[in-house]
C-alpha cells in the first residue's frame, strides 16, 4: 500500500506498507520513520491515509491509525 502520513506540524510525508498479519487482515504494516514516531518521544501523527492500488482505476483511501510502534526496529502497525 502507498501510506501518506500528515504529520503533526502539518508536513507530508510519504511511504509504502503491506498487509502482513493473518488475524489481522486490516493490519498495515509499515517502518516507524514512515509515521514519524522513530523518536521515543515522537507525536502521533495527526492522519494517516492507506491508498490501496494506488494510481489505478479501483484505488481506494482509508483512515489509518497508529496501533504500535517498534522504534528499535523502525517498524509501525
Amino acid at each position: 500500500v502507498f501510506i501518506r502520513v500528515t504529520m503533526p506540524d502539518g508536513g507530508v510525508a510519504t511511504g509504502s506498507g503491506f498487509f502482513g498479519v493473518a488475524d489481522a487482515p486490516a493490519a498495515v504494516l509499515t517502518n516507524a520513520h514512515v509515521v514519524g514516531m522513530l523518536e521515543p518521544d515522537s507525536p502521533r501523527p495527526r492522519q494517516i491515509e492507506v491508498i490501496v492500488n494506488s494510481g489505478e482505476h479501483d484505488e481506494k483511501t482509508f483512515a489509518g491509525t497508529v496501533a504500535g510502534v517498534d522504534r528499535q526496529s523502525d517498524l509501525a502497525v
